[in-house]
């Protein structure tokens, strides 16, 4: 740390070196005086003080004094803090002309006292600045500390750099026209009213500060300085009117656009309002701050965020070039949050959205959190007026707020009002509603029926939404489908066509998917209306398709959407609804599932286990079986090796029964014998309940699924085509299990069944194969195996005779 010097003994060691001075070298002498320095402001300023009583005193030396006293000089004018050291210093002197022309005669300073006056006219005006420091009710400047090296680098104190308004000033010492001139200092002018609102606030705690140090230091400290609490702006101003008579205020507010502009906080804001208030009395010039964007943006942005939530009296945004109008039926807490007129501003919401789309999008949405809270239909009626490049601010608020005027039945005025003023906003604004559900999209469709505007709006979308809304539109026979359907295969041919197939598909994905973010029980009508709906699409694209490769795959689409309407009537008839746990735990649970693989199934089903609770292993068991085992047979395995990593026989109990519920339903239904889709669900779901009961060596409880009689009465009722595939994957099990491997008398005599009706002359080849691979796979010789004409029960015959 540097050493504590008293500032008397400083000045005595000082005059010592000064009056022992002779024509050695003067260098030395400067630099050795020059080291003070770093020993703080009371033993800089009696530094200063000592130099100029010698070199104005006179010396026999004078001219080597005038060269130490030079560079001691210039080694102040290099120091931050100069302006406050040179007036300190001085304060025992009378400042007069004679005085400073003899300052300012000396060649070696000469450059560097131009740069402090900035030019010789201005001499009078220095003068002025230096003496009007000897009153304690003038202008209020406060010492700053000087701190040693290591005082400095961490950083102690924050200064305030009260000097940087002499540097700003000098930046006009040039030789320059009256205009450039005048420029200049305007900018000057602003910089010096950004420095006064960025320090105002904190002047009292620098003094404060300022005290405590230089009582720990052991120095003295000014009997006379007074304590600043804040800047006094009418010095300021009589001052700058003084150095600058014909400034044009609006111009000077146009130059706060610089580095180092910012408003940290709203008690700044207010303070540089009620300067900028007593400077100009024309209004504010909000086109300095709202018609283009600044080159310092987050300055530009630390002025508006707190512009806008001002009141009136304070800013107001009224003199806008451009502003929207009044909106009907507005609310009074609308009519309160506009009260300064900020949101009604264009040119507001202009430079906004050109902010966000200049890297500053967190900033402007985070302002405009305020508006969307109190004054949402203001705001958006605002930024259908905006065209920027990437519009993504007025896409982001239609979105939020669309959803709103949809419920509300009183704005439908305005829905329409937008429409007219910008569509392909408003068209955004809907390809995001579409998300929130079937309800809210009849209620789009009922909304533009009654503005008689339907037909255009679903011609204006883009194709897959225009798709669903002509489907509901239809439903409420509010558009005639045919004719429509028609129109757009002969506009768009089999661009058209592929697209409905995406619309049908994800109408019926989400839908399924719905199913598992709900109790199993659909909270309205709309599932019926989305599943006739759909199928009513399909059977009227049929007519009008000439590629057998695209019918064939709208045959396929439409299979599809029967077998989910299959899962769906089950699930939702249930009279006991499955509790589905939260948004984020399903989230969670898709992508284990959708990520569980064979190098992570064990740390998979311990982040299940520690993930979902028991109260939620229904709804797992049921999205397992439904959406995952009913479609993904190659995956079995894995998920029963994942079943094991759990060991819960709680959820392998709920596993199963949802295997059971499942392979009955697709059993029941109409469609089981004509839809090849629902056969192959029906299969992978017997491959995967023999797995879980025979393959396990469980039981598979004959209440729930008897292959023998689902055989016999399959035979009866011409379903052998669905039934004996599925009979077939439930019993392949057998070949590894214990307990029902052959000749196991349970599983005898439905071999002996299949045989039986394997020998029949009539029966089709495909189903002659299904019992050939089946026999194949459980390692029986289905040649050995006897007929008999009833149903057979098991002969005494050596065990080695089933084995192939």
């Amino acid at each position: 740390m540097a050493m504590l010097m008293i500032p008397s003994k400083v000045s005595s060691h000082v005059r010592f070196l000064l009056m022992g001075f002779n024509d050695s070298d003067y260098h030395s002498l400067a630099q050795e005086i020059c080291e003070f320095f770093d020993y703080g402001v009371e033993t800089s300023i009696c530094v200063l003080k000592t130099c100029f009583t010698f070199w104005k005193g006179g010396h026999t030396n004078t001219l080597q004094l005038e060269n130490v006293v030079s560079l001691v000089l210039k080694r102040v004018l290099e120091m931050p803090n100069f302006a406050t050291l040179l007036s300190c210093a001085l304060q025992d002197f009378e400042v007069t002309p004679e005085f400073v022309t003899a300052f300012h005669s000396d060649a070696s300073t000469s450059a560097e006292i131009d740069r402090l006056l900035f030019l010789p006219e201005h001499l009078d005006s220095f003068i002025h600045l230096l003496s009007s420091h000897h009153s304690t009710d003038k202008l209020q400047f406060v010492h700053n500390p000087f701190p040693s090296v290591e005082l400095h680098e961490a950083d102690v104190f924050r200064s305030l750099d009260l000097n940087s308004l002499d540097a700003i000033l000098t930046e006009t010492a040039k030789e320059t026209s009256v205009g450039d001139l005048i420029e200049e200092l305007e900018a000057a002018i602003s910089r010096i009213l950004v420095l006064v609102v960025r320090t105002y606030a904190g002047l009292k705690d620098d003094y404060d500060t300022f005290l405590t140090f230089s009582l720990s230091l052991g120095c003295c400290t000014p009997t006379k300085l007074p304590t600043p609490k804040s800047w006094n702006v009418d010095i300021l101003f009589e001052t700058i009117k003084l150095l600058a008579p014909g400034t044009t205020w609006p111009r000077v507010i146009e130059n706060l656009d610089h580095e180092g502009f910012d408003i940290p906080n709203m008690e700044a804001f207010l303070f540089f309002m009620m300067v900028v208030r007593n400077i100009c009395k024309d209004p504010f010039p909000l086109h300095a701050v709202c018609s283009f964007v600044w080159k310092n943006m987050e300055g530009q942005l630390s002025f508006l965020k707190h512009a806008v939530l001002a009141p009136p009296e304070i800013f107001t945004f009224v003199h806008s070039t451009r502003k929207l109008l009044s909106i009907d039926n507005m609310h009074i807490d609308e009519q309160t949050a506009l009260s300064n007129h900020a949101w009604r501003s264009l040119d507001l919401l202009d430079v906004l959205c050109q902010l966000a789309e200049s890297g500053h999008a967190v900033s402007v949405r985070s302002l405009l959190q305020y508006p969307l809270a109190h004054c949402p239909r203001t705001l958006l009626l605002g930024m259908a007026h905006i065209e920027t490049a990437c519009n993504i601010i007025q896409r982001e608020v239609v979105s939020d707020v669309l959803p709103l005027m949809i419920k509300n039945t009183q704005d439908i005025g305005f829905v329409l009002n937008l429409w007219q003023l910008n569509r392909e906003l408003v068209i955004w604004g809907l390809l995001d509603a579409q998300n929130l559900g079937l309800d809210s999209m009849l209620r789009i469709i009922d909304i533009f029926h009654e503005l008689k505007i339907l037909s255009s709006v679903i011609n204006s979308v883009p194709l897959s939404l225009g798709i669903k809304l002509a489907i509901l539109a239809s439903q409420r026979g509010f558009l005639e489908i045919e004719s429509w359907l028609s129109k757009c295969l002969f506009l768009y041919k089999d661009v058209f066509f592929e697209e409905c197939l995406k619309v049908i598909k994800d109408i019926h994905f989400q839908k399924s998917k719905d199913i598992f973010s709900k109790q199993f029980r659909s909270a309205d009508l709309m599932s019926d209306l989305c599943l006739d709906a759909t199928s009513f699409l399909l059977n009227a694209l049929k007519p009008h398709i000439t590629s057998r490769q695209l019918f064939e795959e709208l045959e396929k689409v439409h299979e599809a959407v029967l077998n989910v309407g299959t899962f769906v009537a089950a699930t939702e008839r249930k009279e006991n609804p499955i509790e589905a746990p939260p948004s984020e735990v399903q989230d969670k649970m898709y992508f284990i599932m959708n990520n569980v693989s064979a190098a992570n199934v064990e740390s998979k089903g311990k982040e299940f286990s520690e993930i979902l609770s028991i109260q939620y292993y229904p709804w797992f068991a049921q999205y397992m079986v439904m959406k995952r085992v009913s479609t993904e047979q190659q995956f079995h395995d894995l998920y029963l090796k994942f079943l094991d990593k759990v060991n819960s026989q709680q959820l392998y109990k709920e596993i199963v029964q949802a295997s059971y519920e499942n392979c009955k339903v697709l059993l029941g239904s109409a469609l089981i014998k004509s839809d090849s889709e629902e056969r192959s669900l029906l299969k992978n779901l017997g491959s995967w309940l023999g797995k879980v009961t025979i393959g396990r060596n469980r039981v598979l409880r004959a209440c729930e699924i008897d292959p023998k009689s689902l055989i016999i009465d399959a035979y009866e009722k011409g379903l052998l085509i669905a039934i004996l595939p599925f009979t077939a994957k439930v019993l392949e099990s057998c070949q590894s299990s214990i307990a029902y491997q052959p000749p196991n008398p349970w599983t005898m005599p439905i071999l002996g069944l299949l045989s039986e009706i394997y020998s029949m002359p009539n029966l089709k080849m495909n189903l002659k194969f299904e019992i050939e691979i089946f026999f194949k796979n459980i390692g029986v010789n289905i040649k050995i195996q006897k007929c008999k004409t009833n149903f057979p029960s098991e002969e005494p015959e050596e065990r080695n005779r089933w084995k192939s």
